[in-house]
């Protein structure tokens, strides 16, 4: 293995607490890194993407991959209008 994707924010609208360390040591392993984002509707794009910056050095990560699927957290799935969805990633 050469490469992980590490998880950076939660399904329920908070970044991983265990993101930094996760990667960290995967750095330490010799792994390339990057990190993925699980969007939640109910906590502003903004703010999520703050988290991220905020909360994780770029260094330890290239890429912010987007995990787009059915969430199960309530208050965090998507919305009926695809537009709204669109609007918010």
């Amino acid at each position: 293995m050469s490469f992980v994707i590490v998880r950076a924010y939660l399904s329920y609208g908070a970044i991983d607490p265990n993101a930094v360390t996760n990667l960290t040591r995967a750095k330490s392993a010799g792994l390339i890194t990057d990190i993925y984002h699980f969007p939640c509707l109910k906590v502003a794009a903004a703010t999520q993407a703050e988290a991220i910056i905020n909360g994780i050095s770029k260094s330890l990560y290239g890429t912010v991959w987007i995990d787009v699927e059915t969430n199960p957290s309530s208050g965090c799935g998507w919305s009926s209008d695809i537009n709204t969805n669109c609007s918010f990633l």
